[in-house]
């Protein structure tokens, strides 16, 4: 009876979830806080005053302002510096506001030693580092007009207006708003995550003294059947926003896991923002800059970054909801390895489970998974598993009975387990919070038999429906009630804190403990791959991430760019979209849709192909020979391009910078141009995201420049600064280099990266009107933590006047273990080449090279000439 019932709720479930009547999300005036917040201008009993300043004092650790209000609030304000020009602002009012714990969300926080001066009359405060040098962050209060002004230098790039701070003076209320504006700014970026344009937009226009747009919501949503172009929240929230401008760019970040709306005001001459928030303190980080690659590090200083992938987890990955058999997962490695397309890992959805039970197989679809496991690896693929957080309610089901008997689920404010629905029927939710849970969880990842003692091929986990994703589709919006109560271990025992005030880093901790259990798992060897779908700041400490369940049509693709490369300028880099879309519509996507969808998909860093079990079969060796051949030649140029991707992300892990970037960020102020891409410096993309079109537009940034067309059967040279048509009806997809790079590709036509990280290397040399380049090399062994003692191999590469390339090293290294092998040099040359140039390099006695062993080249000629141009 029980299996019936479950099957019952689960059918139940799932015909609910394809019904037309979709679930009920609420609008801001339909959102209690959101209506009485929105535009808010606090009365006199709520409006906020200066009580007084500190005094003035060489060194110590903040600043304490006394501010309270006429109706009884006394707040104090805690003004802190922080290393890497960024500040600390804390308002404390005296009711019990949640903090997030420092450490989930936040990596660093290196305090200053700051100076302060009040001025002669009491009415200006002014905070500094105590030693110059440290920084060059300034901080003003100014009484007379209220403002909190944030300097870099005697430049003001923040305002936050203090009388416009909104605190909600019923006991135990515990919203609050408060109004920033960013100095000089032109453009706003952020608020991660929506299917929005990069460039946010005004939110606050009215009609007949009523607002006609949403805020833009922040609060991690199963949205199911997503708009594009819309402010509606999705799965994850990062509060963090922008102010741009060519000159000067800052940023403000809400250190705050509850719900919050943000309306945008571009109407005066500094953009503003309205923050409202349901709860939990009013904890602010503000990124002075002064430029947009200096906030994006400002941001990833304090957040973290992503730790370098298994080079695996680059390449093409296939997936649909869902193989459900072991016979359909070797019959898609078998037909994608008969069709010639390259692909690194084949995932798995929910239906490999035992009735939904995770960390579990189904034996009657899956009666060998062990074997299955081997004869992938033995084709030099992977598997990723889908785990999700809702537990089912079965007290046969071990992951269950331990967590219920320790009360390590979420609970009802009575102390019961929480019980809501999904896919396995009646389920229950691991509370991450609590730290003995989170590691009770993440231990069940070492269970030789969900892994079959294949961790090398089980090599990945998918974190799904995590925001949390409840089904409960009117009362709660697909989610959690906010009154439920998580546990936290502090340093008085476990206490009790409300969802509402941890909701959106719900799905963040949920990968922590699935993080840990993968170190675990494999004795801290193998950097861990997760994928998730609910995400916070931080989050990108643990996971990948992806768009969500996108649908195939021409405005979720083009969406996908701008929501990946915000992705990236907030730390998230490891950002993909379903390929060609997830969701079933009425009339499937067409071919030309299809195959412009891969070429997107190829420039994006995570790569993955998936879709609806109730959608018709996407995978490449499904469509008809052209469109074939337009896909395998896309998944073949990212292959190509595997060793690139892997020195930005490895640079990444260094600085903090963006591995995919919309042009302005390497081309100050070339804004607007979503449907184009950087990959790092020197790669550009501008796929075809328009239907039934014969030619596009390219814009090709940079006077000066010149740039090389290369996904042609020729190599061509634009001059920069222009405006380019180009003919795309034989299924073209421009992608260019920048003159002045060096790039290294690997050429071989390989089906899997496992395959091709022994092959050797090409060396494409693109020159600039001086006629020298430069780029890097970056090697490792492609799967553990080495790379953090220096066991990798990179470098300088660098074409002079002379025709001479060079490799120099960069930093201390230690390659002993690593061959890389150059086979070939492709020299890029403008002056001769309107059409077309490829020279090869030659040794110094004339004779064409191949396979130079870059890493021997090293040892025994330091940074001396390896190669010299042949003409």
């Amino acid at each position: 009876m029980l299996l019936r019932s479950t099957l019952f709720i689960l059918v139940t479930l799932v015909t609910i979830l394809q019904a037309e009547d979709p679930p009920k999300y609420k609008t801001c005036a339909e959102t209690s806080f959101c209506k009485t917040l929105r535009g808010q201008i606090p009365t006199d009993d709520l409006k906020l005053i200066l009580d007084s300043f500190p005094n003035n004092a060489a060194n110590q650790d903040s600043a304490v302002v006394k501010l309270k209000s006429s109706g009884g609030i006394a707040c104090t304000l805690n003004i802190e510096l922080l290393k890497n020009n960024l500040v600390r602002v804390k308002l404390i009012d005296g009711q019990y506001r949640y903090e997030i714990p420092e450490g989930i969300v936040l990596e660093r926080k290196n305090q200053e030693i700051i100076k302060l001066n009040n001025s002669n009359d009491g009415t200006i405060l002014t905070v500094v580092p105590y030693k110059k040098e440290d920084g060059q962050q300034q901080v003003i209060f100014n009484k007379n007009d209220s403002t909190l002004s944030f300097y870099y230098g005697e430049v003001p790039k923040v305002v936050v207006d203090i009388s416009k701070i909104y605190l909600q003076k019923k006991a135990g209320n515990e919203e609050f708003a408060f109004n920033v504006s960013f100095k000089g700014a032109k453009q706003l970026y952020g608020l991660h995550h929506h299917a929005y344009n990069l460039e946010l937009t005004d939110t606050v226009q009215k009609k007949d003294d009523k607002y006609i747009g949403e805020p833009f919501r922040l609060r991690n949503t199963d949205k199911v059947n997503f708009k594009a172009d819309s402010t509606e929240s999705l799965y994850g929230s990062v509060p963090v926003l922008y102010g741009y401008s060519p000159n000067s760019t800052s940023g403000i970040f809400v250190h705050n896991a509850a719900e919050q709306w943000v309306d945008l005001s571009k109407e005066a001459a500094d953009p503003s923002a309205q923050f409202m928030v349901y709860s939990g303190s009013m904890d602010l980080f503000v990124l002075l800059g002064p430029h947009i690659e200096d906030v994006v590090q400002q941001f990833t200083y304090l957040t973290g970054k992503a730790h370098m992938p298994q080079i695996w987890t680059l390449g093409y990955h296939q997936c649909r909801w869902s193989y459900d058999t072991e016979d359909k997962v070797l019959d898609v490695m078998k037909n994608m390895k008969n069709n010639s397309f390259p692909m690194d890992a084949i995932w798995l959805d929910i239906d490999y489970t035992k009735e939904y039970e995770y960390f579990t197989w189904d034996t009657t679809k899956f009666p060998t998974a062990g074997n299955m496991l081997k004869t992938l690896g033995e084709n030099h693929k992977k598997l990723v598993a889908i785990i999700d957080p809702h537990i089912k309610f079965d007290t046969t089901y071990p992951v269950y009975q331990g967590a219920k008997t320790n009360k390590y689920f979420v609970q009802n404010s009575d102390g019961t387990d929480y019980v809501g629905v999904s896919w396995p029927g009646k389920s229950s939710w691991i509370d991450f919070l609590n730290e003995d849970a989170s590691k009770y969880y993440a231990a069940f990842y070492s269970d030789s038999n969900f892994h079959q003692n294949q961790t090398k091929i089980l090599a990945g986990i998918w974190n799904d429906m995590n925001e949390p994703s409840v089904e409960n589709r009117q009362d709660n919006e697909m989610s959690m009630p906010y009154e439920l109560i998580h546990k936290y271990k502090s340093v008085i025992g476990l206490i009790d804190v409300k969802h509402g005030d941890i909701h959106n880093i719900y799905g963040l901790l949920h990968t922590m403990s699935t993080h840990q259990g993968l170190m675990a798992r494999d004795n801290n060897g193998r950097r861990p791959f997760i994928l998730t779908r609910s995400h916070f700041a931080g989050s990108q400490r643990y996971a990948a991430m992806w768009t969500g369940d996108n649908t195939p049509d021409w405005a979720h693709l083009k969406s996908s760019y701008s929501e990946c490369m915000l992705s990236n300028l907030v730390g998230h880099v490891f950002c993909g979209a379903d390929i060609p879309g997830f969701f079933e519509i009425e009339k499937k996507p067409t071919e030309v849709f299809v195959y412009r969808a891969y070429q997107a998909g190829i420039w994006l860093p995570f790569f993955r192909g998936h879709a609806s079990k109730y959608a018709e079969n996407r995978e490449p060796y499904r469509y008809n020979e052209t469109t074939q051949g337009l896909i395998r030649s896309a998944i073949r140029m990212r292959y190509r391009h595997i060793p690139t991707w892997y020195q930005l992300f490895y640079e990444h892990t260094q600085t903090g910078a963006p591995v995919i970037r919309p042009l302005f960020y390497n081309f100050s102020g070339e804004i607007g141009y979503n449907d184009h891409i950087m990959l790092g410096d020197n790669i550009l993309a501008r796929p075809v995201f328009e239907p039934d079109v014969k030619e596009v537009n390219v814009h090709l940034p940079g006077k000066g420049l010149y740039w090389y067309r290369i996904d042609g059967k020729s190599v061509k040279a634009y001059e920069g600064g222009t405006d380019t048509k180009i003919n795309v009806e034989n299924g073209e997809s421009p992608v260019f280099y920048r003159g002045g790079s060096i790039i290294v590709t690997r050429d071989r036509d390989v089906m899997s990266t496992e395959e091709g990280s022994t092959l050797p290397l090409t060396v494409y040399v693109n020159l600039d009107k001086n006629f020298e380049a430069a780029g890097r090399l970056y090697n490792d062994d492609g799967y553990s933590f080495d790379y953090k003692q220096k066991k990798f191999l990179y470098a300088h590469l660098m074409f002079d006047e002379k025709k001479m390339l060079q490799v120099e090293p960069i930093g201390d290294q230690n390659h002993e273990d690593l061959t890389v092998v150059v086979e070939k040099v492709v020299v890029n040359d403008w002056a001769v080449l309107k059409d077309v140039s490829t020279h090869h390099t030659s040794d110094e006695d004339g004779n064409l090279f191949s396979n130079v062993d870059v890493v021997k080249a090293l040892r025994s000629n330091g940074n001396k000439v390896l190669y010299k141009l042949r003409r």
